[in-house]
């Protein structure tokens, strides 16, 4: 034990474990805030990424059922190249790329839509990174499931959040396996077409949230503050006090005075029994 600590008061001996715990406590308190904190966040895209998915599911659906399966019995040619033809207009899935261009324009996150199987026209269709081979290989595993991480995009903290696209109908996959345009032709109903992901950055949010988490963490350790004062206090008033008060009784024994009264007489704990 170092003459540091030996040269400590009794009372400062007692107080500064319980102001160190309090402090402790305190800087947990706060990480842990700040982890649940982020955990509701990344909860949040989450819950966004699939709200923003069912919705382009459901505009892509109805453009397949009402406006495809018209367009092509009339006698209408669907393409990824619709823009060069008056009497073509877009596969379901260009026209998810080009509404993704509208929306990721005009929001706080970006939609994707790619595969390992891009037609020859969409440059940024293929698995261009590591988490677009993995979530591809993960959901041709299990279509049913969902793929995400945090990692870090462009500079920013954000969750990508991906799903299958599956073929759901024969029109989809009699589509796609007479264009001649098409790099795969022999779809099958249920196979993964490829891979829809939303980007939902998370820096701006997360910064809110550790701000209340701080915030929250400061009134707490204001209290544990108080609560470190009132036991620091008792621990003065039940235990340091009635020990300087026997030290005097001693001095005053040790220079002969045996008039010395101790009020702590028949005391029941350790103080009590030294000082009868």
């Amino acid at each position: 034990m170092s003459t540091r600590w030996k040269s400590l008061r009794l009372k400062w001996k007692l107080i500064l474990p319980i102001v160190l715990l309090g402090v402790s406590l305190a800087l947990g308190l706060y990480d842990w805030n700040r982890e649940v904190a982020y955990r509701n966040v990344e909860e949040t895209a989450i819950a966004r990424s699939r709200a923003v998915i069912g919705q382009i599911r459901e505009v892509r659906g109805y453009y397949t059922k009402n406006v495809v399966q018209k367009a092509l019995a009339h006698g209408l040619k669907v393409d990824t190249a619709h823009d060069k033809d008056p009497d073509t207009i877009p596969l379901p899935a260009t026209m998810v790329h080009d509404l993704n261009r509208t929306f990721s324009a005009n929001s706080d996150y970006e939609v994707k839509l790619y595969s390992a199987f891009p037609f020859p026209s969409r440059s940024d269709g293929g698995l261009s990174d590591p988490f677009s081979r993995s979530a591809w290989k993960a959901l041709n595993e299990d279509a049913k499931t969902d793929f995400h991480r945090v990692e870090d995009l462009e500079g920013r903290t954000t969750l990508r959040y991906a799903v299958a696209d599956v073929m759901v109908s024969e029109v989809c996959t009699e589509c796609h396996n007479t264009l001649t345009t098409s790099p795969k032709k022999d779809w099958k109903v249920g196979d993964v077409r490829g891979v829809l992901e939303v980007d939902f950055p998370l820096d701006e949010q997360r910064a809110k949230f550790a701000r209340t988490a701080q915030e929250t963490s400061l009134v707490i350790v204001l209290g544990i503050g108080l609560l470190v004062a009132v036991v620091s206090w008792l621990v003065v008033s039940l235990v340091d006090r009635p020990m300087r008060q026997l030290i005097e009784v001693g001095r005053g024994v040790a220079e002969g005075d045996l008039r010395q009264e101790w009020n702590g007489v028949g005391g029941r704990d350790e103080v009590g029994a030294l000082g009868d």
